[in-house]
């Protein structure tokens, strides 16, 4: 590939008025990246087309996250009062941070919670900063603190008459099923699309996800030492107030 601009020359000198030439430090770094991109072979390389994709203009274009109460089928009171309890408490704590990173809630069950986000390094944010604020708030459920496992992926959204559908859904369930209490594991199009020099993530092998045709890698985020699972650092950039995102309370 051969880069080059226009440059005028001096009058009187009997040559065009603009001539080519090549730029060297641009042809190098175009050589650079077409041996990178097609002439790599040191080790298995993945090229995402993004061409048709776009996540910011394209609302269906989305990074889910589904954070479900662990323990729940197990640990849940039978008494309505006792569940409404807990669930305020949990909603209490989750809906300023959701906000805080602009979160918006696709669907609501007793024990989860799903969740879109435009930016998938936001949706991180919120997942850790979950986890940190249950980990401090330590909200008593069934005989322990209240804890989630959180999964995270990119995908197309459909809804089919009103309802959520699609490959991308069981697949973020499946990357979710796979997080333990106070865990967040994300799918290969998120590590992709995320700012790695926010969030650090470490590889957790391969798994099977419906709509792929092979397995994928799947990511955990890394854990700090202490009371909370991931620091606090995250929980830092919510406000004191933690005001909500108007969209938080759209109906479902």
């Amino acid at each position: 590939m051969r880069i080059a601009w226009l440059t005028p020359l001096a009058r009187g000198s009997g040559i065009s008025k603009y001539s080519l030439y090549a730029v060297p430090p641009l042809a190098r770094l175009a050589e650079a990246y077409s041996r990178f991109f097609y002439r790599y072979e040191d080790s298995p390389l993945l090229i995402v087309n993004s061409e048709r994709i776009n996540f910011v203009d394209n609302p269906e274009h989305l990074s889910l996250l589904l954070a479900r109460i662990d323990g729940w089928e197990e640990r849940a009171p039978a008494e309505e009062v006792e569940r409404a309890r807990i669930l305020s408490g949990h909603d209490a704590a989750a809906l300023p941070i959701i906000g805080a990173f602009q979160g918006r809630r696709l669907r609501a069950a007793d024990d989860a919670l799903l969740l879109a986000f435009s930016s998938p390094t936001d949706a991180l944010h919120c997942a850790a900063s979950l986890h940190d604020r249950f980990a401090r708030a330590r909200l008593p459920f069934g005989g322990a603190p209240l804890a989630l496992r959180i999964g995270v992926h990119q995908a197309e959204v459909r809804f089919e008459e009103s309802e959520l559908s699609g490959a991308g859904i069981d697949a973020l369930r499946q990357v979710q099923a796979a997080a333990a209490p106070e865990e967040v594991w994300l799918s290969r199009p998120v590590f992709l699309t995320m700012s790695r020099s926010e969030v650090p993530v470490e590889a957790m092998g391969a798994s099977a996800l419906a709509g792929l045709p092979e397995p994928a890698p799947l990511y955990r985020m890394v854990r700090e030492h202490g009371p909370l699972p991931y620091g606090g650092r995250h929980l830092a950039r919510v406000g004191g107030d933690g005001a909500l995102a108007g969209s938080l309370l759209a109906p479902l």
